[in-house]
């Protein structure tokens, strides 16, 4: 006996740099939308616009899904699922990582009664704008590696590695970048073991990993590569500065590379395209911009930690705050962001602020920025 199904349409968030179109596209209406099937299900990808008084503001990905179910879990399911497939490799294609997918509505529509709508809502204040230098996808790149992965016999170990591979590109630590990094071409060491075996006999268990870095990135210390990894993993080395600065100056951007051109030859994409993506530096948004703010304290009189513990310790809280954004010509987004601060410590404890600066992460792509006081 057949089973009930009803339609579903089901749409997703990911915080990313990545998007679809420049600042300047992005401020005309309607927006474009591209759209995918797999396994039978229709996906539909969008970039996540907030408009802040009159300006197009670049949030992320939106991912819309078309497909039939027996029930909203199993559509919830599968839909993620896809995300996750589609937002891997759209941080493969441009070095721009992807938060996980995050649920925020559901539209059932069954055969009966007006359709069921089920909501997530999420505080998406100013302080959560994307900020940084958006980084297009290419879509006829993108086409060719969806493509390239939906007619693959080996997406299962594919997308394995791509999540180690998005997950490296997301971290803060360098040494969890590279182990991420490590970990997806564990993944894929297996199968390109036996493609090498077409060409050399009995290959060892990382020649053809090892491979890919002699012959790809002309990298030739694998050896040593692969000491530092059990050093770090098994704790055969002190965890130093130096350790860890050997580990981020020597291996990082080759691991990175080596997943990524272990991945394109896998799915048997154009070296030309490989190249293209190679030569992209991360564009990623690890870091939730700050402000730093310096100045002196008036009345300040505590000089040991027993004293400071018995006293409010002195800091400075936003009380409010004024946003205007703006795309210049040059489809770059001037943010210009205005404070009024809450400072709070001991009684007749006096501020006098010296200067104010906005940091963030340096792979974020932000030109400059400045911040101001409202008095």
């Amino acid at each position: 006996m057949k089973k009930n199904t009803n339609k579903f349409f089901l749409r997703y968030h990911s915080t990313t740099l990545a998007a679809l179109s420049d600042r300047k596209q992005q401020q005309t209406m309607p927006q474009s939308a591209w759209k995918f099937v797999f396994d039978n299900v229709s996906m539909a990808l969008l970039d996540a616009l907030e408009n802040v008084k009159g300006t197009n503001v670049h949030m992320g990905l939106n991912l819309i899904f078309e497909l039939e179910g027996e029930s909203r879990e199993k559509a919830q399911t599968v839909s993620k699922y896809l995300a996750e497939i589609l937002l891997n490799l759209v941080t493969f294609t441009t070095f721009a990582p992807c938060n996980s997918a995050r649920l925020l509505d559901v539209i059932e529509c069954g055969s009966r009664g007006n359709p069921r709508f089920r909501s997530n809502l999420f505080d998406l204040e100013s302080s959560s704008h994307v900020l940084g230098s958006i980084r297009p996808i290419d879509q006829e790149k993108f086409r060719k590696i969806f493509d390239a992965y939906k007619n693959s016999h080996f997406q299962q170990i594919i997308m394995r590695s791509l999540s180690w591979f998005r997950k490296g590109l997301n971290e803060e630590n360098p040494l969890d970048e590279f182990v991420s990094y490590w970990i997806a071409l564990e993944v894929l060491r297996g199968t390109l073991r036996r493609r090498l075996r077409l060409k050399m006999k009995n290959p060892g268990e990382w020649d053809g990993v090892k491979r890919i870095f002699e012959e790809e990135l002309n990298f030739h210390q694998f050896s040593d590569m692969e000491d530092a990894r059990d050093a770090l993993l098994h704790g055969f080395r002190e965890l130093g500065t130096d350790f860890v600065q050997e580990i981020k100056d020597n291996y990082l951007v080759p691991s990175r590379k080596a997943v990524m051109f272990a991945i394109g030859e896998i799915l048997e994409l154009e070296e030309d395209l490989l190249m293209d993506i190679a030569a992209q530096s991360p564009r990623r948004v690890r870091l939730i911009p700050w402000q730093v703010i310096e100045g002196r304290l008036d009345g300040f009189t505590a000089s040991n930690l027993d004293e400071i513990v018995r006293k409010p310790f002195p800091s400075i809280g936003i009380k409010s705050k004024q946003v205007l954004y703006q795309v210049d010509k040059n489809s770059k987004l001037l943010a210009s962001v205005k404070f009024k601060y809450l400072f709070k410590g001991p009684p007749k404890l006096q501020w006098r602020i010296e200067a104010y600066e906005y940091w963030g992460d340096n792979e974020a792509g932000i030109d400059s920025a400045s911040v101001e006081d409202i008095h």
